[in-house]
């Protein structure tokens, strides 16, 4: 996962979507669900657990943003390529 992926775990999924959906008013995007069994006895008694990896959309913490990328000025052909791409990084 990248690092604007947020983890939450939890006894069930139901109930763990229920939690973020009302934390972020809907606006999670859910990545990768894992499942698993934790504890017990040579696999007996096993409690089962479950992992969300998801994002936020809109969020100033690193994670998704949904903005575009500004687009540079396209050069026309009489000035010098390499002064149009400094001019557009700057």
């Amino acid at each position: 996962m990248t690092s604007a992926t947020l983890f939450r775990e939890g006894p069930d999924l139901e109930s763990l979507l229920a939690e973020l959906d009302e934390q972020y008013d809907g606006q999670i995007r859910v990545v990768e669900v894992n499942h698993s069994r934790e504890g017990g006895v040579l696999g007996f008694f096993a409690r089962p657990r479950v992992a969300v990896h998801f994002t936020v959309a809109g969020s100033d913490a690193g994670t998704v943003l949904t903005a575009q990328p500004p687009v540079a000025p396209v050069a026309d052909s009489a000035t010098d390529p390499l002064d149009a791409l400094i001019a557009a990084a700057e």
